[in-house]
């Protein structure tokens, strides 16, 4: 569990953190200098992995086929319910809610009618909730699993995020933010734990595969979505319309989950 733990943690800190220093970094040294760091941080990443050894392990040669072996994988899901209610709560918190940097930006430029510094502080506000929440989820590894976490998560991001339409104050928002970053930190590394715990070696690469497809493809679906909503209705439109989206979906899975349980 603290594995897990300190894995999903460095993975979801980094997506988090990176952008938020970037943000600064864009306030002071301009762009373009973002771009040159970001390619330096490359190399003491490329000399660390040759600086590995590792034994070489001869993989068993599966010869199944590739179509067969990923609809095996989704059946191996779908027949687990612990496994299938994480993917689909994982759907719907990542699409509707993980959207602040297409938010924050159009939301300070539009609602709060400030500029690039304060946008850049409200990436790192996200940025310290998320550090904060990874912490956290350090300290209490050893405590194991928790689906309370992992649901009331799902509920305080949605609520947090439906409580910034109502503020137009700047340090308020930021606040709101800094919980945010907290909650959905904390979701994904519960998630992830969930996910690795509850699953055998033979579908391991299978159902965390999924696990990244949902993290990281459904940024487009839940930017789109974001992006149209403030379009349409207004920048202050954005974070209340993920979170409600998020919030109610939420409660229709719980219902769904409780329901199938009655009628067993």
């Amino acid at each position: 569990m603290n594995a897990i733990s300190l894995n999903s943690t460095v993975i979801n800190l980094a997506k988090i953190v990176g952008p938020s220093i970037a943000g600064i970094l864009m306030v002071k040294l301009g762009t373009t200098t973002c771009f040159f760091i970001n390619g330096i941080s490359f190399i003491p990443v490329i000399y660390g992995i040759c600086r590995i050894k590792v034994k070489e392990n001869k993989l068993k040669r599966n010869n199944q086929n590739v179509i067969k072996e990923i609809k095996d994988g989704i059946k191996y899901i779908a027949d687990n319910d612990i496994l299938k209610f994480t993917v689909l709560l994982m759907i719907i918190v990542c699409v509707f809610s993980a959207n602040s940097e297409v938010i924050i930006p159009v939301f300070t430029s539009e609602i709060l009618k400030m500029g690039a510094k304060e946008y850049s502080f409200l990436l790192s506000a996200f940025g310290v909730g998320a550090l904060s929440g990874a912490i956290f989820m350090v300290l209490r590894s050893k405590l194991g699993l928790s689906k309370i976490i992992q649901i009331g998560d799902a509920i305080l991001i949605s609520i947090t995020q439906i409580f910034t339409y109502f503020f137009r104050q700047y340090y308020i928002v930021a606040i709101l933010i800094v919980f945010i970053g907290f909650f959905y930190l904390t979701f994904l590394n519960m998630s992830n734990s969930i996910l690795q715990l509850n699953i055998t070696n033979e579908y391991r690469g299978r159902v965390m595969s999924v696990y990244s497809l949902i993290t990281s493809g459904s940024a487009p679906i839940g930017n789109s979505f974001a992006g149209a909503v403030m379009q349409q209705a207004g920048a202050g439109f954005g974070y209340f319309a993920c979170g409600l989206f998020t919030l109610l979906l939420t409660i229709a899975l719980l219902i769904m989950k409780s329901k199938s349980k009655n009628r067993i």
